[in-house]
């Protein structure tokens, strides 16, 4: 093409492009397509020259460079002469991550007043890297997609046509925010090892960024072919070493966002010496997409945790890409399932949730095809993906269909238990066992079947065999809660016979006081154990069993006729404790109240109840009993109290 006509085409295309960069607007993406490098490289120098405020800043360059393979670069003005528009960077190789380096710049200068706007050059040179480098560098893209809020600058990506293409196909989403294309006329250029005879200047230099917030999956990716395979560097397994080592550590139980970021950072500078084709890279993105899974559930903001988890999913599939079968294959497909399950907390429940599902059944059929059913000792991964569906499912029967996907959680927890022998995994029976009360108890909520409570209590009894205090203080608790409630449901059935009621209430009292009195120790140890139920709701519920213990009149109708041979002892003694079953029901509706302080509809109905107490022991102890009452009052709620009497 004669020099005449390029540029004649090339200088609209040109001013266009320096008129988009020169408004400096935040979050703009343009692509300027050049396949002539040495050319691109002129246009990029003249771009930063002319939108660079120098001493002078009424001088501009009116023509635009010709094509040409000997004209050198435009000089810009050193940094402390100028107030840069424009900041050209190029794509650092090790580590192509832009947003990074767009970071590392603006902190290493920080008293600019207006942030400029930033042209990538380079990317061309990725052609020569490895394929994983290639897929890294379109993952960031993806990733800076999911961040765009955070660009606030102009951003400028020179590209010539293959990576043009690659870019609209591997990342889809980074391709949907762009603002402009400007695609220049020139000879394609042969892409050479040696660096560019004519380069750019670069304002600010580069150093190892921080760990990227991820991005949602690119999976095909569109670039050249790979390379010749090559011996293993010996850097590839420094990397591995240390990583592994950073993995043990958190293994271990030292889960610190520095331990996660250093194996991170680890994993992934190995993954860029290594081929695709490496048996390796499915496990090492398999374990970097547990190790964002794991940051996920560090103490952060859930649009923090979201991108974690997204960044976790991206990697599991990215490896799912390259193992079709085998145990990593099964392994990838739990870890996809577990990732779904956590993001559905964050958004699209349902959709998340039949994904985590789908993922988990996945991972089953795998492994019965790969396993005999006869060797249950090989079936310890699979019992925890089945405890794993039905816990999906649970989560699902709380959004749709919840007949339907209680029975399925049901039956996957029935499945799981098969291959859990008590004896050698007894923390791990009991808490199937606890999650399939939960899911029978939970269940009789919609289906009114005493069954299915008495289904429930026996999984809840069954599980406390094996989460004992003494093992597990936590765990114990949990399914004492777990089992009061049940028992509380049961006697309120309206099939359960009368005195049956008053024994269901009777075992509810002490499932609560068990759980209470766990529950006690555990918040007082340096630092407090965490609880998964709410301890003042708990005390509200057991004064609630005392309550009814006190006041039901049929049990008391029962009790007393002459029709009833020779009640239990503890039967018997309901009768007669009833004012104390009445105290004990005022001072849990107390400790409730006084706990719910930011709760204000839960203290409300605290208050409700306390009211009731004080006046049902009116009407059995009469003023004395009244009295009594409110002496065990707080003396910020007795104001309150008196008004209402």
């Amino acid at each position: 093409m004669a020099e005449s006509n390029v540029s004649s085409i090339n200088c609209p295309i040109y001013e266009r492009l320096k008129v988009a960069l020169s408004l400096n607007l935040r979050r703009q993406i343009f692509f300027a397509v050049c396949d002539d490098l040495t050319f691109k490289n002129q246009i990029a120098a003249q771009l930063q020259a002319e939108l660079t405020c120098a001493t002078s800043p009424n001088s501009t360059l009116s023509t635009l460079p010709a094509s040409s393979k000997t004209t050198s670069a435009v000089a810009t003005p050193p940094l402390s002469q100028t107030h840069p528009s424009l900041v050209s960077l190029h794509l650092n190789l090790s580590d192509p991550n832009i947003a990074a380096q767009i970071r590392q710049w603006l902190a290493q200068h920080p008293h600019l007043t207006l942030i400029p706007g930033f042209q990538i050059l380079g990317i061309e040179k990725l052609t020569r890297q490895s394929p994983s480098l290639q897929r890294l560098f379109l993952h960031h893209l993806q990733q800076m997609a999911k961040n765009l809020e955070s660009l606030d600058s102009s951003l400028l990506l020179w590209l010539p046509r293959p990576w043009f293409t690659s870019i609209q196909q591997s990342a889809p989403d980074f391709w949907r925010c762009h603002t402009g294309i400007f695609e220049f006329a020139g000879d394609p250029t042969p892409i050479s090892d040696e660096v560019d005879a004519t380069t750019v200047p670069e304002l600010g230099g580069w150093g190892n960024g921080e760990i990227e917030k991820p991005a949602k999956p690119a999976v095909a990716v569109v670039a050249p072919p790979p390379q010749p395979k090559r011996e293993q560097p010996a850097p590839v397994e420094r990397h591995l070493i240390l990583g592994n080592s950073y993995r043990d550590r958190i293994v271990a139980g030292d889960v610190t966002p520095q331990n996660l970021s250093a194996a991170i950072q680890a994993y992934e500078q190995a993954l860029r010496g290594l081929e695709e084709t490496s048996p390796q890279v499915p496990d090492i993105l398999n374990d970097l997409g547990n190790l964002y899974w794991l940051f996920s559930r560090q103490p952060s903001p859930p649009e923090q945790a979201q991108i974690y988890l997204e960044q976790a999913l991206s990697l599991y599939q990215l490896a799912l890409n390259l193992t079709m079968t085998g145990q990593t294959y099964s392994r990838l497909q739990n870890n996809l399932g577990a990732v779904y399950a956590d993001l559905a907390r964050y958004r699209d429940p349902v959709l998340n949730l039949q994904n985590a599902i789908a993922a988990y059944q996945e991972a089953l059929r795998d492994s019965l095809q790969r396993n005999s059913t006869e060797q249950p000792d090989a079936f310890k991964q699979y019992a925890s993906t089945q405890n794993n569906l039905g816990t999906a499912y649970w989560n699902l029967a709380q959004q749709q269909n919840p007949d339907a996907n209680l029975k399925s959680a049901i039956a996957a927890y029935q499945q799981a238990l098969k291959y859990y022998t008590p004896d050698r995994e007894a923390l791990s029976y009991g808490m199937i066992q606890n999650n399939l009360g939960t899911a029978f108890w939970n269940l009789a909520q919609y289906e009114r079947s005493p069954d299915y409570l008495q289904m429930a209590i026996w999984s809840y009894r069954e599980a406390l065999q094996y989460r004992t205090y003494s093992v597990s203080p936590s765990a114990y608790a949990a399914t004492q809660n777990n089992l009061g409630t049940a028992y509380w449901h049961l006697a309120n059935h309206k099939a359960t016979p009368i005195l049956k009621r008053a024994e269901d209430l009777l075992l509810c009292v002490e499932a609560y006081h068990a759980a209470l009195e766990a529950a006690n120790t555990l918040k007082q140890q340096q630092p407090p154990v965490p609880l998964s139920f709410d301890f003042f709701a708990t005390h509200n519920n057991l004064g609630l069993a005392y309550f009814q213990l006190a006041t039901d009149g049929k049990i008391k109708a029962t009790l007393a006729s002459t029709e009833v041979q020779s009640p239990t002892p503890v039967l018997s003694q309901v009768l007669e404790k009833s004012l104390d079953y009445l105290e004990c029901a005022l001072n849990h509706y107390v400790i409730a109240w006084q706990g719910w302080t930011e709760q204000a509809e839960l203290r409300k109905s605290a208050l409700s109840y306390i009211l009731q107490a004080i006046k049902a022991l009116y009407q059995q102890g009469g003023i004395s009993g009244q009295n009594q009452a409110l002496s065990y009052l707080p003396p910020e709620l007795l104001p309150e109290v008196m008004k209402k009497l």
